[in-house]
C-alpha cells in the first residue's frame, strides 16, 4: 500500500470517528503539496491545500511575532462552517467541519490522526 493510501485510510478513520462533524480533511506539506485528502465533492484539492499551507505558515509567522510557541492549531470560522488546522511534524491536517460540529469531539479525533500521520510521515 503506498503513502497516499495509508494517509487516506487515516483520513477515512477521522471521518468514521467524527461522522457528523467532519464532512471532509486534507493532508497538505508546508509548500502546498497535497499528500491526500478526503474533500466533499467540488472542492478544488489544489486550491484548498494551497490556501492551507498559506493560512498554518501565517500562523506560524504570527505566533513567532507574538512570542507565542509554536504554532499548534487554528480554527477559521465562516457563517456556514469551519476549517479546523493543526500541525504534525512534517504536513498539516485540515478538517472541513460543520457550523454547529463539537469542537472538543473534532480535536480529540484530529489529535488520534495526527499520531498515526506522524508515524506514516517520518
Amino acid at each position: 500500500m503506498s503513502l497516499s493510501e495509508r494517509i487516506l485510510n487515516i483520513l477515512k478513520e477521522l471521518k468514521d470517528n467524527a461522522a457528523e462533524e467532519i464532512e471532509g480533511s486534507i493532508v497538505v506539506r508546508s509548500d502546498g503539496l497535497v499528500v491526500s485528502s478526503l474533500l466533499p465533492k467540488g472542492v478544488e484539492e489544489k486550491k484548498i491545500g494551497s490556501m492551507v499551507a498559506s493560512i498554518a505558515r501565517s500562523s506560524e509567522r504570527v505566533c513567532d511575532e507574538l512570542k507565542s510557541g509554536e504554532f499548534t492549531q487554528v480554527i477559521v470560522e465562516g457563517s456556514n462552517g469551519k476549517l479546523v488546522l493543526s500541525k504534525t511534524k512534517r504536513a498539516f491536517l485540515g478538517a472541513l467541519v460543520k457550523k454547529d460540529a463539537n469542537i472538543g469531539l473534532v480535536l480529540i479525533g484530529m489529535e488520534k490522526a495526527k499520531e498515526l500521520l506522524e508515524n506514516e510521515l517520518r
